[in-house]
């Protein structure tokens, strides 16, 4: 596990962090600063489904300027409660949790599917698409949101296990292959 307390977070040299290989389950990046901070470089695996990235900082947006799981995505992404964490590029991971009070604003096309619970919001930017599904863990139906802001796509069931309390569509068409 590797904890990222700094405000600014650059990856040089190789401009890649690699979580996992073929004989490990992989690591676990952090982000827990008690501020904003920026996240510059790849965050990727060796292989696809290994690898953590986690973000417990409650205090400010994490923002990832570039793709997550760019060539093999990673096992999770988890977001704590009241976390909020802005993704630029693209995001593949197996899954995508998000905790209570979280928001995970999307600006790249994502790969995984997305768990929300009570008052978690996902946001996506018109032209992103999302590939996999958007289910509410809760426990309980009526719990986070879905807010797509312009034309996208979403392939998966959205509340499938329980249904989320708000799917919203701004400008433009939001386009479902499943059951929302």
């Amino acid at each position: 596990t590797l904890s990222v307390g700094a405000t600014t977070f650059d990856v040089l040299a190789t401009g890649t962090v690699v979580l996992g290989d073929a004989t490990t389950d992989g690591a676990t990046l952090v982000f827990d600063g008690t501020g904003a901070q920026a996240v510059t470089g790849l965050i990727d695996s060796d292989v696809d489904n290994k690898g953590a990235l986690s973000v417990t900082n409650t205090g400010g947006t994490v923002t990832f300027n570039n793709d997550i799981g760019a060539t093999h995505d990673l096992e999770t992404m988890t977001l704590a409660n009241d976390s909020t964490v802005n993704t630029v590029g693209a995001l593949n991971a197996n899954t995508i949790t998000l905790g209570t009070g979280s928001t995970l604003s999307l600006d790249g096309n994502v790969t995984g599917d997305i768990d929300v619970s009570t008052s978690s919001i996902v946001e996506v930017t018109g032209g992103v698409d999302i590939t996999g599904a958007v289910d509410n863990v809760s426990g309980s139906d009526n719990a986070g949101e879905l807010i797509l802001a312009g034309a996208t796509t979403v392939s998966g069931i959205v509340g499938g296990t329980n249904s989320l309390s708000v799917v919203a569509i701004g400008s433009g068409t939001g386009t479902f292959s499943e059951t929302v």
